[in-house]
């Protein structure tokens, strides 16, 4: 049977030709974690993607289109961009720097716990159980792609950590609990996919109108995390001066500026990392 992707939204090209005239030159990576990951912001002010730069993995119809926000889909139990989010500018950013295509594979939802003990409500947790498992469904939508495409993935992006900086506040998780979920996350990660895939961590930034030492304990960890598992890098730090810098939406949620800089530094992180691999 003849695999084919859709392409630019206007022809059907097929599978084997995609593979042959990108062949090593595309880059997959996995978006995953709770709303800032999603994207809260706002489309008008996001980066525009040239043609042929970059493309977003939908699970639906399993197919490539072109990047553009909002990013992402409502499958698997993970959401769209509300709407604009840092993965065009990510995008744009990486391909200029080595001229290698792009495809974003979307996984996360707004609120998600790293810990079950944090999870609220009907937010889901990228713990190993829970009211709604999130890992899972990351994992079989990145292998989606990775059987599509014919190559791997080369990186997961992580934003994540507020909802557990809460729960660590409110004394319902320790921060070594929340450490240990984490590794917990990075190693399913890497058994589900079968091999050692970068986990790259944007440092979780403060929350507006609370006591922030939940949140610097979740950094502290996340740091620990990076120094102490193999290929896990922390990419990007300023989160917590997001607020003094006016690049908050609201109280959690960063402003599209605050995204495309994001992006931006990203993947120049990201890339350095790469080039001395």
């Amino acid at each position: 049977m003849r695999m084919y992707i859709k392409h630019n939204s206007f022809f059907l090209i097929p599978l084997f030709l995609i593979a042959m005239s990108s062949y090593g030159q595309r880059r997959l990576f996995i978006a995953a974690g709770q709303s800032n990951s999603v994207g809260m912001a706002d489309s008008s002010l996001s980066v525009i993607v040239p043609k042929g730069q970059a493309y977003e993995f939908k699970y639906n119809n399993c197919q490539l289109v072109p990047l553009k926000d909002p990013v992402g889909e409502a499958r698997l139990n993970f959401e769209p961009a509300h709407t604009g989010s840092l993965w065009p500018s990510f995008a744009r950013s990486y391909f200029a720097l080595c001229s290698r295509e792009v495809v974003i594979i979307p996984a996360a939802r707004g609120g998600s716990s790293c810990s079950r003990m944090a999870e609220l409500g009907n937010m889901g947790t990228w713990d190993s159980a829970g009211k709604i498992p999130l890992l899972a469904g990351a994992v079989r939508k990145a292998k989606s792609a990775e059987l599509l495409l014919h190559q791997s993935v080369n990186g997961i992006i992580w934003l994540q950590g507020e909802r557990d900086a809460n729960a660590i506040f409110a004394k319902q998780v320790t921060a070594k609990e929340y450490a240990a979920c984490l590794i917990s996350v990075i190693r399913r990660f890497r058994k589900g996919l079968g091999y050692q895939v970068p986990f790259y961590i944007v440092l979780t930034g403060n929350q507006r109108g609370k006591e922030p030492a939940g949140n610097e304990m979740v950094r502290q960890e996340q740091r620990k995390v990076a120094e102490d598992i193999p290929a896990v890098y922390i990419v990007y730090q300023n989160t917590p001066y997001f607020e003094k810098l006016h690049l908050m939406k609201d109280f959690v949620h960063y402003n599209q500026k605050a995204l495309n800089q994001m992006g931006k530094e990203i993947a120049q992180k990201i890339y350095s990392l790469e080039s001395v691999k």
